[in-house]
């Protein structure tokens, strides 16, 4: 299975010089600014990583509070230096997996799901579970990583990338530090074809959500045609 603490060595070095990284984190940057939370309102994020989604909810909603939510250690310290280094005070930090998270009745008005839900067990029983969890109105922006990850085409991409950005020399430097994200990579790629990874098409997709008793408002296909997006609401 992946490593997901082997994997936060390198990933922030990986999604600073990833265009298709950054063009989902300004995406959802612009979607958050649409909504229209209340002063003490509650974020969460399940899986989130090394922050950047939750950083970027925290910026966005300043007297609101941010629930960081992930169960590898390395990538939960790297975000809670993150957010030390930025000043920033109202996110709450909680290691859990997304199945042991904290989801009592109508506690949260947002959810953020970024390249996760592909990776539980059961992401159908997950979605039902966090419906529960929002009030009446709440908003989630969730992004999955849906087809089958050809490592070979996302390593010429960045090389590619990273020539044009940096030249030659700092390209081979950068893909030779982020190797162990490639490996990690490769392990993804094989838990997806083996079917321990859930893979799908935007309908499916959003199928899951509608059957989990989401409006579905509005869905798009990110990331390189490998992922989707959607916004979706509880029902008020």
């Amino acid at each position: 299975m992946t490593d997901w603490n082997f994997y936060s060595k390198t990933y922030d070095l990986m999604t600073q010089v990833t265009p298709a990284y950054q063009a989902l984190l300004t995406r959802f940057s612009e979607e958050a600014r649409r909504w229209s939370l209340a002063d003490g309102a509650t974020i969460l994020e399940i899986g989130a990583g090394t922050g950047n989604f939750a950083l970027a909810a925290a910026r966005t909603f300043p007297r609101a509070t941010v629930l960081h939510t992930e169960p590898e250690k390395g990538m939960q310290k790297r975000a809670i230096e993150k957010a030390a280094e930025a000043g920033i005070s109202n996110m709450k930090f909680v290691s859990a997996s997304a199945d042991d998270v904290p989801l009592s009745d109508e506690a949260f008005d947002a959810a953020i799901l970024v390249h996760v839900l592909y990776t539980l067990p059961d992401p159908i029983s997950f979605l039902e579970k966090l419906h529960k969890g929002l009030r009446p109105g709440a908003v989630v922006f969730a992004c999955d990583f849906g087809r089958v990850m050809n490592v070979a085409d996302w390593r010429r991409y960045l090389w590619k990338e990273l020539i044009q950005r940096n030249g030659y020399v700092s390209a081979a430097k950068t893909m030779w530090r982020a190797r162990g994200v490639f490996r990690s990579n490769e392990e993804v790629t094989k838990a997806q074809k083996a079917g321990r990874y859930w893979t799908h098409s935007g309908a499916e997709f959003a199928e899951a959500f509608r059957n989990a008793g989401f409006a579905v408002g509005h869905q798009e296909t990110t990331y390189r045609g490998y992922s989707d997006l959607l916004i979706a609401r509880k029902a008020s």
